[in-house]
């Protein structure tokens, strides 16, 4: 049973390290790039829409990375205490601390510059109609867009 319960907390650890970075990774190498040809208010207003939609993902994700990663470091904690003497010990370290850093950054960047970006762009913010989180797939209107029929 325990062998099940680490390959589980496994796959969702690894399943979840994925989701959140390929959702950094969509929004700086596919949405940024897409919207730059809207111009700065539109794009930046698009872009908070799509971050909105995505944020639940990301902080599921998040919410799972730390309860696996709390799961496979406490299981494994008297094997740990000799890795700080090796070098693999110093990388891991060093990932933790990265990890860290990023966590922060996404608080900063949820918390402070959000709200920030938020009144600067307000008065550029297409109107949009809302939809059932549920039917993600339900096209938004958005005003001054050509409309998918």
């Amino acid at each position: 049973m325990e062998k099940f319960l680490h390959t589980i907390s496994g796959s969702l650890h690894i399943l979840a390290a994925v989701t959140w970075i390929g959702s950094m990774i969509y929004s700086q190498f596919a949405v940024a790039p897409a919207l730059k040809h809207l111009g700065a208010p539109k794009a930046s207003a698009i872009n908070m829409i799509a971050t909105g939609r995505f944020s639940p993902l990301t902080w599921g994700s998040l919410v799972v990375l730390i309860i696996t990663g709390t799961y496979a470091t406490l299981d494994k904690a008297e094997k740990l205490t000799p890795i700080f003497q090796q070098p693999a010990g110093t990388v891991l370290f060093i990932k933790l601390l990265l990890v860290a850093a990023l966590i922060v950054i996404l608080l900063l960047q949820i918390y402070d510059y959000g709200p920030k970006m938020k009144k600067l762009i307000n008065p550029a913010t297409p109107k949009t109609r809302k939809t059932n989180w549920l039917w993600p797939e339900r096209p938004m209107k958005l005003k001054g867009f050509p409309q998918r029929t």
